[in-house]
């Protein structure tokens, strides 16, 4: 369910006398990424604590339910305190966020938890996965993937958020806006491997829809946010094959 067909079941009464929904699990249609903030790229060690500890505009509430930041040398983890490593910013730096929403609307409670993590290396941002929260916790998501020299940094992270904080799908929209991170960082199995997986949410989405009762506002709503994820689809579908198209 998308945050406007959320919108619209709650507008129809569809949901009355719910209690508390999980947006990740809901698969909220995501915020735009330019309003998603985000340390650029090169941003030091300061500029990441403030955005992992930021709290959400609005009112929403935010918590901070687990925070690491851990020095890596030669594939060998060690977690260290902020003075630590500002003194010494040299090296690899990897920091875990994990961040936990709770919203009311009304009666109903809306709830979601993500973990982000960021990548420096000599003191300077080198890539990031970060999550953020909108209104009845609907998702947002920046994404920088890793160069090569960061992977085996970034692939343990994720082990790492994926077994102690095992994430939800990401929606539908995040998912094609990763594939094309993927592929601008020339990591092309990666952004495929999100079309497929996209191309299946789709096909299960559809699915759905056909199994509910008509409802006019709810048909408009899926109507529009489908245009929106086909757009997104095709522009990656596009990006890939032009870049097959210059590799033979």
């Amino acid at each position: 369910m998308t945050r406007t067909l959320a919108a619209a079941l709650l507008a129809s009464g569809l949901l009355a006398g719910c209690t508390w929904h999980a947006s990740e699990r809901a698969g909220a249609f995501p915020e735009p990424f330019a309003e998603v903030p985000t340390p650029p790229l090169g941003a030091g060690l300061s500029d990441v604590l403030a955005v992992a500890h930021a709290k959400e505009s609005g009112g929403i509430e935010v918590d901070l339910r687990e925070f690491r930041l851990s020095r890596v040398t030669d594939g060998f983890w060690e977690e260290v305190d902020a003075k630590d490593a500002a003194r010494d910013p040299h090296g690899e730096l990897a920091v875990i966020a994990v961040r936990r929403c709770g919203d009311w609307t009304g009666r109903d409670h809306w709830k979601a938890e993500r973990a982000s993590w960021f990548v420096l290396q000599g003191g300077a941002l080198a890539a990031y996965d970060h999550w953020t929260f909108g209104p009845r916790c609907t998702l947002g998501n920046a994404f920088a993937p890793s160069p090569p020299a960061l992977l085996d940094t970034e692939r343990t992270l994720r082990r790492f958020v994926d077994q102690r904080h095992p994430p939800a799908p990401p929606p539908l929209a995040i998912r094609f806006r990763r594939g094309l991170a993927y592929l601008a960082a020339g990591r092309v199995e990666e952004a495929r491997a999100e079309l497929q997986a996209g191309d299946q949410a789709l096909a299960a989405r559809q699915d759905l829809y056909e199994d509910r009762a008509p409802s006019e506002l709810y048909d408009e709503a899926f109507r529009l946010e489908s245009e929106q994820l086909f757009d997104l689809r095709e522009e990656l579908s596009a990006a890939l094959a032009k870049r097959a198209r210059e590799k033979r």
